[in-house]
């Protein structure tokens, strides 16, 4: 039934191979990557009308496209902007719709064992799909600059300084722009925000990619944010609102990863292969739908509330995360950035026991900052309150 969306990449790679002639790409590397690809999207898109795994073939394109204008530094603005927009076709119409290649369907539990909601549900992955497409158009705007398409960067912050960081040392040293590459990362990561209610078991390598691209990929993002004070000497204010954004991806993105790895657990108890679960899914008896997601009539405050189901912020790990930022602009910025991201991944309740990590920050901040320090480390101990059920999962 979806035989057409192989056809419809065939047109996409018409497209492309007719791109760096209409519009006077001046690169040789990227012509002949485009009129490759756009051949080989052909190619692809005609075998998945007979055989759907074809459309990996097709996604794979899709993602060299998203680099291909880094790898060869394209000289003028319409070959990245065709190259990225035709690639994010491929992905979608070769792995997000309708469903990643070779996914059977499924109609087991929508809810794991012993859960109280469900962490795939689609207002859980909303606000992530929505924070990374717009960390996506910040690091596109930066990547911009990086590549020559514009001559200068606005920054509601730091004016002059947001030039120092694109220019530095650190970002020269990458072999591509570092501002493309992630929004190359960040537009993954709202594509794999997308599948259906059950892929928590039913794709679970879909389920662990978003959440490597979500939680690492934020992480990346702090130390990259640790390095502008102290080795480049100055700040990004638009890199800052991106780490911002990245850093509530964690605990919005942490639950749904918890839950596909204890149902490959569960899987491999029984004596299922685990290479097998994790690339064809988990089976799951039939069990009861998700009744507390609310309906499409409902107030908008209560789909707000089903979007942070499995975050609650406990008062003490509020005051932590406000005393790292406090440190960061007293001069203390690598434990007091690395309190605030502790502090607010234990936000997410299946994650609370990362605050015992605070302990030895605070310690270090103690001889740094006595009060801050002293503060922190109290403050650090307490679990607060567990508003949700995760089944087999010990909360400390």
């Amino acid at each position: 039934m979806m035989r057409w969306r192989g056809l419809l990449n065939t047109g996409f790679g018409l497209w492309l191979i007719s791109s760096p002639f209409t519009f006077g790409y001046k690169s040789y590397q990227l012509i002949c990557s485009d009129v490759i690809s756009g051949a080989l999207a052909i190619v692809c898109g005609f075998l998945t009308f007979r055989y759907p795994l074809f459309a990996w073939g097709t996604a794979l394109i899709g993602l060299w496209l998203q680099l291909a204008p880094l790898i060869f530094w394209a000289p003028e603005a319409a070959s990245y902007i065709n190259d990225t927009f035709i690639g994010i076709l491929f992905l979608i119409f070769s792995l997000i719709i309708p469903n990643p290649p070779g996914i059977q369907e499924s109609f087991g539990a929508e809810i794991p064992r012993g859960w109280s909601y469900n962490p795939s549900s689609y207002l859980q992955r909303l606000p992530i799909i929505y924070l990374s497409f717009f960390c996506w158009l910040i690091s596109r705007y930066l990547a911009a600059y990086q590549l020559g398409f514009i001559d200068s960067v606005w920054d509601p912050f730091f004016e002059k300084e947001t030039l120092a960081v694109l220019n530095s040392k650190i970002s020269k040293d990458f072999p591509v722009s570092d501002a493309g590459l992630g929004a190359t990362a960040y537009l993954l990561e709202a594509l794999f925000g997308f599948g259906d209610t059950r892929r928590w078991h039913t794709v679970p390598w879909f389920v662990m990619i978003f959440g490597i691209l979500s939680i690492p990929a934020s992480c990346v993002s702090i130390i990259l944010i640790i390095l502008q004070p102290t080795v480049v000497g100055a700040w990004c204010g638009l890199c800052l609102v991106t780490a911002v954004l990245m850093l509530f991806i964690i605990p919005l993105s942490i639950d749904e990863v918890v839950a596909t790895i204890q149902a490959l657990k569960e899987a491999k108890q029984k004596g299922l292969p685990l290479h097998k679960t994790f690339w064809l899914g988990v089976p799951m008896a039939p069990g009861p739908e998700d009744h507390r997601i609310p309906s499409d009539k409902a107030s908008y405050l209560a789909m707000v509330k089903a979007m942070v189901y499995g975050i609650s912020i406990p008062w003490n790990l509020a005051i932590t995360a406000l005393i790292g930022v406090v440190a960061m602009f007293m001069g203390d910025y690598i434990p007091g950035a690395l309190i605030t991201v502790i502090s607010i991944t234990s936000w997410a309740e299946v994650m609370r026991v990362t605050r015992f990590a605070i302990i030895p920050l605070s310690l270090w901040l103690l001889f740094l900052n006595p009060l801050l320090g002293g503060i922190t480390l109290i403050c650090s101990f307490r679990k607060g309150l567990i508003k949700e059920q995760y089944g087999s999962l010990l909360i400390r």
